[in-house]
C-alpha cells in the first residue's frame, strides 16, 4: 500500500493466512526458515515492499516494518519516489539524499535492497551506495551505460547473474561472485 495503514492492512491479512493455514503457509525471515519451509513442504512467505511510499519519508519506519518479517524493499516502483527515481521517470535523477540514507538504513537492517523498477541512475548510484549486494528480483532490465554494467556485474550476487543485453537471468546459486562462465558472451534472443 501506499500509506502505513494500508501496508499494515496488507501484513495482517497475510498474518491471518499463515494462521489459518500453518500446514500449507509460514513465515521467512531467515535462512533458516527457507529450509525448513523446504524440508516440511511449506509455501515459504517473505514479505517485501514494490516502492517505498509507505515510508513517508521517514527512515525509522525501516526498523519498525523488519520487525514485521519485512525481508526485501525495492527503493521505487517505476515513478518518481521520495527516495529516488524509477525506470519509467524521464528526469532519471537517481538517488535523493533520503535514498542515500535509506540505502544505509537497509544495509544495517540486513534488508536486501531490490532495484526492480529504479531508474538507471537510481540503480547505478545504489549499487555504488550498497555496502550488501542488491537484487533485481524481477525485471529484464536494460542497463544501458557502461558504467551501471561494470558496477552491476561487480555488486550483483548469485542466484541472479548479469546476462548482455536482456538483463537477468535466474540461475542455479554458486559460491563464485561472478556470473557463471559464459553468461555474458550469450546474445540474446531477438
Amino acid at each position: 500500500g501506499d500509506t502505513v495503514e494500508q501496508t499494515f492492512s496488507s501484513i495482517a491479512y497475510w498474518e491471518r493466512e499463515v494462521d489459518a493455514h500453518p500446514d500449507v503457509l509460514t513465515h521467512v525471515r531467515t535462512l533458516q526458515d527457507l529450509r525448513a519451509a523446504k524440508q516440511v513442504g511449506r509455501l515459504g512467505l517473505i514479505y517485501g515492499f514494490q516502492g517505498t511510499r509507505m515510508l513517508g519519508g521517514d527512515l525509522d519506519r525501516l526498523r519498525l516494518f523488519s520487525s514485521f518479517g519485512v525481508r526485501i524493499v525495492q527503493l521505487t516502483y517505476n515513478r518518481r519516489e521520495l527516495i529516488g527515481d524509477g525506470c519509467l521517470e524521464p528526469g532519471n535523477a537517481g538517488l535523493s539524499q533520503l535514498g542515500y540514507e535509506a540505502v544505509e538504513r537497509l544495509n544495517a537492517l540486513r534488508i536486501v535492497i531490490d532495484l526492480s523498477h529504479c531508474g538507471q541512475r537510481t540503480t547505478a548510484e545504489a549499487i555504488e551506495h550498497s555496502k550488501a549486494p542488491v537484487a533485481i528480483s524481477s525485471a529484464s532490465v536494460r542497463l544501458h551505460s557502461s558504467r551501471v554494467k561494470r558496477q552491476f556485474r561487480r555488486r550483483v550476487r548469485p542466484p541472479f547473474a548479469y546476462r548482455k543485453h536482456s538483463g537477468l537471468r535466474a540461475t542455479q546459486p554458486t559460491t563464485s561472485p561472478r556470473p557463471p562462465s559464459g553468461a555474458t558472451r550469450k546474445p540474446s534472443p531477438r
